[in-house]
């Protein structure tokens, strides 16, 4: 699907709605990576917890899927917050960068408790993991659209949620294949360690790659 958008817009004859063109741009390149790599992380954690409530500690699924509420109602509140913290002045990067390490933070409760893990422990683990991922994603949707011009913001959104769902496939194929290798028993901390790592490789990007032009969206209508 991706790829088919792609040819359509670079066929579309306008040089403005050129992806290449976007990509020059520092910011939107590194909201979209960030964003692929969120939902890398954010899919694994998902996929993997569910089946480790239900496999590993025998929960029921409606045990397991009242143990995930932390990770389902932590990004009510960190949107707003990264939200309002955005549309007032605040640093696009160092909002990505909470939000992505509080991910990792979380990731890392998870692993490391596994399967005798504390149920605080694990409700603690996905709410930083939810929470985390509220504060990304308006300051990614912010970095990109402020990156492009009005005429292409529905291009560079586009592009974006198309890069978090491709993110989203890969990291279910990737590290489900992963928690499903030998020993059984530590497949679901090895998946789990390798969202971690990804989470904090994205915070590097967003260091890198969303600091430049923070600041009010900037009209090039």
């Amino acid at each position: 699907v991706f790829g088919g958008m792609v040819v359509v817009i670079e066929r579309g004859g306008d040089p403005r709605a050129s992806l290449a063109r976007l990509f020059v741009h520092r910011r939107f390149a590194g909201s979209v990576a960030v964003g692929l790599l969120l939902n890398f992380a954010m899919y694994v954690m998902l996929f993997v917890e569910a089946l480790f409530l239900q496999n590993d500690r025998r929960d029921s699924a409606w045990a397991a899927g009242l143990t995930l509420l932390p990770f389902t109602f932590g990004p009510i509140y960190s949107t707003r917050l990264s939200g309002r913290f955005i549309s007032t002045g605040g640093r696009i990067h160092t909002m990505a960068i909470m939000g992505l390490l509080a991910g990792a933070l979380g990731a890392l409760i998870l692993c490391a408790g596994g399967g005798a893990a504390p149920l605080g422990a694990l409700l603690a683990g996905l709410g930083l993991l939810g929470g985390g991922m509220g504060l990304v994603v308006p300051a990614i949707t912010a970095g990109a659209l402020s990156a492009t011009a009005r005429e292409n913001s529905g291009i560079a959104s586009g592009v974006l949620s198309s890069a978090r769902q491709a993110g989203g496939l890969f990291g279910v194929a990737v590290m489900g294949a992963l928690a499903q290798g030998r020993p059984p028993a530590t497949g679901p901390a090895r998946a789990l360690g390798g969202a971690c790592v990804v989470l904090v490789a994205g915070a590097g990007i967003a260091q890198g790659l969303l600091r430049e032009g923070n600041g009010p969206m900037p009209n090039n209508g």
